[in-house]
C-alpha cells in the first residue's frame, strides 16, 4: 500500500473513441482527464497518465491498483489500453484489475436503478457493422446473462416492445442507445457514455473483492474478431 491513508486507484478507459483516466480513492476522484478525439489513444494515454501523477506530486509506486476497461469495445482501443496497463503492472505492483465494460455500465447505473425501481439493467455497446454487445444484470450488477452480440435492428424492436409495455422495470443504458433515433424511448444521457469514472467505480468494487489478475496473462474481451475498416 502507498503512504497515503487510503489506497489509490488509477482507472483507464480506452474502450471507445474517448480516452480517459481517473486517479481516486474509494470516496473521492482527485483527477479526471478525458480526450474525446478519435485515434489518439496511443499518442496521449501515457502522457495524460504522466501528467496526472505529476499534478498529484506522486509516482507510480503510490498507486495501489490499475483498473483497465477490458471490453468489449473498440478492438484497437482495448489493445492499446491493455498493453499500457500491463506495462504499468508488469511486476504486479501496482496490481491489475480487469473491468468488463458492460459491468462498468451496470455499476454506474445501480443508484439510478434503485431510485426508479428498475430490477434489470441492460448494458448495450456499439460494435462493428450494425452489431451491439448486450448483457443483462440485476439492480446490484449481478449478471443475469452472458455478453452476446445482437443486430441493432433487433435491439430497436425490443426497445419499442418494452417501451409500450405497462409497468416497465428494465433500464437500458450504453452508447448503443446514442445511435437510436426516432423513438420515444427514454435515454439517460449521463449513463450512455463510457469513461474512466465508470471504470473507477467498478474497479473499486473489484478491488475490495481482491479481484486482481496476472498482468502477464491479461487479454481484453474482444467478443468478436477484429474487422478492418
Amino acid at each position: 500500500m502507498n503512504q497515503n491513508e487510503t489506497p489509490l486507484l488509477l482507472a483507464i478507459d480506452t474502450s471507445t473513441d474517448i480516452c480517459s483516466i481517473v486517479i481516486s480513492n474509494e470516496n473521492k476522484i482527485f483527477i479526471h482527464y478525458l480526450i474525446n478525439i478519435k485515434r489518439l489513444h496511443d499518442k496521449l494515454l501515457a502522457e495524460i497518465t504522466r501528467r496526472a501523477l505529476n499534478d498529484m506530486d506522486i509516482s507510480l509506486s503510490s498507486i495501489d491498483a490499475v483498473a483497465i476497461s477490458s471490453g468489449p469495445g473498440s478492438f484497437t482501443g482495448l489493445r492499446i489500453g491493455a498493453s499500457f496497463a500491463k506495462a504499468l503492472c508488469i511486476d504486479e505492483s501496482p496490481k491489475l484489475i480487469s473491468v468488463p465494460t458492460l459491468f462498468a455500465y451496470s455499476v454506474a447505473a445501480e443508484e439510478f436503478a434503485h431510485l426508479l425501481n428498475f430490477n434489470k439493467i441492460h448494458a448495450l455497446i456499439t460494435a462493428n457493422s450494425g452489431i451491439v454487445y448486450h448483457q443483462i444484470f440485476d439492480s446490484n450488477s449481478q449478471k443475469i446473462s452472458e455478453p452476446e452480440m445482437l443486430q441493432m435492428k433487433d435491439v430497436i424492436s425490443n426497445l419499442a416492445l418494452i417501451n409500450n409495455q405497462n409497468n416497465n422495470n428494465e433500464l437500458f443504458i450504453g452508447n448503443a442507445l446514442l445511435s437510436i433515433e426516432n423513438t420515444n424511448f427514454v435515454k439517460y444521457s449521463e449513463l450512455n457514455f463510457m469513461d474512466a469514472i465508470k471504470i473507477s467505480k467498478a474497479g473499486w468494487r473489484l478491488f475490495n473483492q481482491h479481484s486482481f489478475i496476472d498482468p502477464s496473462t491479461f487479454e481484453p474481451e474482444y467478443i468478436q474478431d477484429f474487422l478492418p475498416k
